[in-house]
């Protein structure tokens, strides 16, 4: 069964189904984007591929456990990264998402430079998105 949760920010509501458990299913779901843009020759795999990129050397990291708490940016990883996810599906569904993500998901076809592109997403992720993940990975949970 999916759980979906409400996430109200200040203009909408989006929906997010969250069902990536591990970074092994992440990185599952990032290929399937990339493929998807190839097939439909937009720009969105730009974003998806260097986030693969990254969130692979992210897991590799945590498997040597090279940080002070591997469990909880593992945790913060997979929500951090469910969030891209959701909106990617959501606006591929025509289901809410963030003003954000919109703007970078509607310039798929505008012929931008890989750089615009990859920061219309980065913009989206980081100051948007991150905050969430970091409030969702830390609710109820001290914070050194």
């Amino acid at each position: 069964m999916v759980k979906y949760q409400l996430i109200h920010t200040i203009n909408t509501t989006i929906l997010l189904d969250m069902s990536q458990k591990t970074i092994n299913q992440v990185l599952d779901e990032l290929d399937k984007i990339i493929e998807e843009s190839l097939l439909e020759n937009n720009y969105l795999g730009i974003f998806a591929y260097v986030y693969r990129r990254t969130t692979a050397q992210i897991k590799a990291e945590i498997e040597m456990g090279r940080f002070e708490d591997n469990e909880r940016l593992q945790d913060l990883d997979i929500i951090f990264a469910g969030l891209y996810i959701d909106a990617y599906k959501n606006y591929g569904e025509n289901k809410p998402i963030s003003r954000a993500w919109e703007i970078a998901f509607n310039a798929k076809n505008e012929r931008l430079t890989i750089i615009q592109h990859l920061l219309l997403g980065m913009n989206a992720h980081i100051n948007l998105d991150l905050a969430l993940a970091a409030a969702k990975t830390m609710k109820g949970k001290p914070i050194h």
